[in-house]
C-alpha cells in the first residue's frame, strides 16, 4: 500500500455489479446531449417523478405543457438522445420544376409567339409536343 492512501482502489470488470452495462451505456448517451438536452432531460426526469403532470412541469420551469409533453414523446420514442436539438434543414430537397430540354422549348414558344399566355403555352406543349407541365 502505497504512503498517503487510505484503502484500496477496487476495479469492476464486465457486469459482476447488476445493471453495470446500462449504466454505462446510458453515460455514454449523456456524453452526446447538448447543454439543452441534458436540461430537457431534467425536465423530463422531474416530469416522471412527480405525477407525469405536463401543466406543473410547464409552470416549474416556465415552458408550455405542450412543449413538455413534446419533450417526454420525443424522450420515449427516442430515448435520450431524443432530447437533443432537431436539426434545422428541411426534411426534404427542392426538386427541380423542369428539364432542360422543356425550359427550352419554352422559350423558342415565347419567342415564336409573344403574345401567348402560359396556359396557351402549356396547352402546345401538351398537345403538340407531348411535354407534361404545370402552369403556376
Amino acid at each position: 500500500m502505497a504512503k498517503g492512501r487510505i484503502g484500496r482502489s477496487m476495479q469492476t470488470y464486465g457486469t459482476t455489479i447488476p445493471f453495470c452495462r446500462s449504466i454505462a451505456s446510458s453515460s455514454f448517451k449523456t456524453d452526446n446531449l447538448t447543454n439543452e438536452g441534458k436540461h430537457r432531460l431534467r425536465i423530463v426526469g422531474w416530469y416522471m417523478k412527480n405525477g407525469k403532470n405536463a401543466s406543473l412541469t410547464g409552470r416549474r420551469y416556465g415552458y408550455h405543457r405542450n412543449t413538455i409533453s413534446c419533450w417526454v414523446k420525443r424522450y420515449q420514442k427516442k430515448g435520450i438522445l431524443g432530447l437533443n436539438d432537431l436539426p434545422k434543414t428541411p426534411l426534404s430537397k427542392p426538386r427541380k420544376k423542369a428539364t432542360v430540354a422543356t425550359v427550352l422549348k419554352v422559350v423558342e414558344l415565347r419567342e415564336q409567339f409573344p403574345s401567348f399566355s402560359k396556359y396557351k403555352i402549356k396547352h402546345l406543349l401538351e398537345n403538340v409536343h407531348s411535354i407534361s407541365v404545370r402552369a403556376k
